[in-house]
């Protein structure tokens, strides 16, 4: 699907033309993925291709978070281009670009004011996911078509089923959640942010 398509039907309308440019500019391969637990995108630099730079996003996103993480590995792509691998992958060139390819977006034409005050907020120091940020990502979230809820909402102690297995909730450790597998009593520290499904308590 040709990427000015691609961009209407993921970002949000007012933004398209500014990502297109960017787009234009880099000239990078765009993959909409499926749903990927550990990433929300990624930036790859493939050697030898007639188009060395490939960015991914999960299709699942919605279209703020798909702005967010657009940039977010576009400015990897800068990143790379001017450095290659002589720095770190989140480090201060990465933030710098960051900040600037995000400043021309950081208004209420193309974020509502829920989402863009946790947003400024965080740009002014941009971790490696959006996600560590639980005031964004709250924000993010509330325009999520996703129906099932977050880890970090159900209390401590609720049972839950995550891909397949029955767990019950434990400590919160920063973004990561200490939780037991029902049937084996392992613990296993799951993200906060991972959907996961309700289950009626066992007494």
């Amino acid at each position: 699907m040709p990427v000015l398509k691609l961009l209407h039907q993921y970002c949000p309308q007012a933004a398209v033309n500014y990502c297109y440019a960017l787009w234009q500019k880099d000239s990078f391969v765009l993959i909409i993925k499926k749903d990927r637990r550990s990433k929300l995108g990624d930036y790859r630099f493939i050697p030898g291709s007639s188009t060395p730079h490939q960015i991914s996003i999960n299709h699942t996103l919605n279209p703020y978070s798909f702005l967010i993480t657009y940039i977010h590995e576009v400015a990897h792509l800068h990143t790379f281009t001017k450095y290659k691998r002589k720095v770190l992958p989140h480090g201060k060139e990465w933030k710098r670009n960051f900040h600037q390819l995000m400043l021309p977006l950081l208004n209420e034409q193309i974020f509502p004011s829920d989402v863009l005050l946790p947003l400024q907020l965080y740009m002014q120091n941009p971790k490696a996911s959006s996600c560590s940020d639980m005031r964004l990502f709250k924000a993010l979230q509330t325009y999520s078509t996703s129906a099932k809820p977050l880890l970090m909402e159900l209390s401590t102690g609720e049972n839950f089923v995550l891909h397949g297995r029955i767990f019950q909730k434990g400590l919160t450790r920063r973004t990561r959640v200490l939780c037991t597998e029902r049937s084996t009593g392992k613990q296993y520290t799951i993200s906060a942010q991972a959907p996961v499904e309700r289950m009626i308590n066992e007494g």
